[in-house]
């Protein structure tokens, strides 16, 4: 690979973005497929993320959730979106994850029509299918971010700073606001 090429779109990488840079990924991806893509924060932990519409069609509403997640997102998580998008009035549902769905997941909301669960291969998959100048657009996007693995306080959304407990001596993210205790496991 030289200097001018961009890496390909992986997995692993995927998983070590910023949670609130793969919301925003989700967005763009969603623009580029031509979707009008608007960023929510609605509910709590932000259960919906996105709102989609396709042209001026007002009748169709498209809620995402964006889940930065490396293990496995569960039945009670989907089930938990689906209902908080329902009430909000969305007729249609999106669930995009950078890990799996569990099994139970596959089978119990294989029926419903409105609902989509899209894994972080798909995920990849989607992005390849938008063509490799498109692709490599977003990468060049999430590459430019000075700060793209460090996650961003869901409180605050200012990034985290890396600190180590001295008693425990394990590491752990803490905001770096001075009214905010928020923390975060380093994965």
């Amino acid at each position: 690979m030289s200097l001018l090429e961009l890496p390909p779109w992986k997995l692993d990488f995927l998983q070590s973005l910023d949670w609130r840079l793969f919301e925003t990924l989700c967005a763009k991806v969603f623009s580029e497929a031509g979707y009008q893509a608007t960023e929510l924060n609605q509910g709590p932990d932000g259960e919906i993320n996105l709102q989609l519409k396709i042209g001026n069609d007002s009748a169709k509403k498209i809620a995402v959730r964006c889940r930065r997640q490396k293990d496995s997102i569960t039945a009670e998580q989907v089930k938990e979106f689906h209902r908080f998008a329902e009430d909000v009035g969305a007729n249609n549902f999106i669930f995009v994850s950078s890990g799996t769905f569990e099994d139970k997941c596959l089978s119990e909301f294989k029926r419903a029509h409105q609902l989509r669960l899209i894994d972080g291969k798909q995920f990849i998959e989607g992005m390849q299918d938008l063509g490799r100048d498109k692709a490599n657009d977003l990468m060049k996007f999430v590459l430019g971010q000075a700060e793209w693995s460090i996650p961003t306080c869901p409180d605050c959304r200012v990034k985290m700073m890396r600190r180590v407990d001295r008693e425990k001596k394990t590491a752990h993210w803490g905001c770096d606001t001075p009214h905010c205790n928020c923390t975060m496991p380093v994965e």
